[in-house]
Formats: C-alpha cells, sequence, structure tokens
C-alpha cells in the first residue's frame, strides 16, 4: 500500500496569519514536504484559534486528522508546534500517531520521522 500524507494546520491566534504563520503558508510549506517525501495528500485539517496545549478532543481538526490516520500515514505539520506545544503534550500525540500504524514527520524533523 502506498504512503500518504495527511495534513494538519494550526494557528493559536489570528495575528499569526500577520507573520507569516498563516493557515495557507502552512498548507503550502506541508504540501512541499509531502512532495518531497513523494507522498500524496490525502487530507488538509486545521484548527483556528486553538493552543498546541490543548488535547485532541479539544481540537477538531487535530482529532478528524488523527481518525483518518491508518496504516502507512504519515502526519504532517509545517513544525512540531503545530502538532503541539510541550515536550508532554507533543509526546502523547506522537505516541497516539505510532498507534495508529502512522508517523509524524513536521519540518525539519520530516527526514528522521519519515
Amino acid at each position: 500500500m502506498r504512503r500518504k500524507a495527511v495534513l494538519y494546520l494550526r494557528t493559536a491566534t489570528r495575528r499569526q496569519h500577520a507573520d507569516g504563520s498563516s493557515i495557507s503558508a502552512q498548507e503550502d510549506a506541508c504540501r512541499r514536504l509531502a512532495d518531497d517525501l513523494d507522498l500524496p495528500v490525502a487530507e488538509v485539517y486545521a484548527d483556528v484559534g486553538a493552543s498546541g496545549r490543548l488535547s485532541p478532543a479539544m481540537r477538531p481538526g487535530l482529532e478528524s486528522a488523527l481518525e483518518a490516520l491508518c496504516q502507512s500515514a504519515v502526519l504532517i505539520a509545517a513544525d512540531s508546534d503545530r502538532l503541539a506545544v510541550g515536550d508532554p503534550t507533543l509526546a502523547l500525540l506522537l505516541r497516539e500517531v505510532e498507534q495508529r500504524g502512522a508517523t509524524a514527520a513536521a519540518g525539519l524533523l520530516a527526514a528522521t520521522a519519515a
């Protein structure tokens, strides 16, 4: 089965749209990463105005992205802080991704995660 990409985008504040962290800028970066990894993009999910410290259950876009993961899928974010803020939150999220038989790639972490 060919691997596929599931993209996740997040902004914590509306102000992030002005500093280059906008949803569209993140999507462009994620699509480039998917192309670099030779992965077709299957789905794109986003949360706008959501803290990275919130659990997936409190972020509908992330929860949907996790539900879309399956064996051989790669969850892609523009940067690891788009997935989660704080080591414990990120560790829990990455464990959930792994339990689904998928992997995660974020920005520069992609080379080691893929």
